[in-house]
């Protein structure tokens, strides 16, 4: 449970600093669900006591979340202002 915290917090940084960087919408929540399914992923690995392993269950949320997040961050997300010389 703590790692799916730290992990929709990540997702939400990469996707914020992406959207600083692209202003496609289609790409930015492409770029979401990617960093999503990565990092549930490597949280899926990691077996309970019992052993056994909940890919499905781990990674379709996180995708989920990588792609709200991706789609949040270019909708709605401030652009950086123009620094003056």
């Amino acid at each position: 449970m703590f790692f799916s915290g730290i992990k929709g917090l990540l997702v939400g940084l990469a996707a914020g600093f992406f959207a600083r960087k692209v202003t496609s919408l289609p790409i930015g929540i492409l770029f979401g669900g990617a960093v999503g399914l990565i990092l549930a992923y490597l949280v899926a690995m990691q077996p309970t006591a019992e052993g056994n392993y909940y890919y499905a269950e781990i990674m379709i949320p996180g995708t989920i979340v990588g792609l709200l997040l991706g789609f949040a961050t270019q909708k709605f997300g401030r652009t950086p202002r123009q620094q003056t010389a």
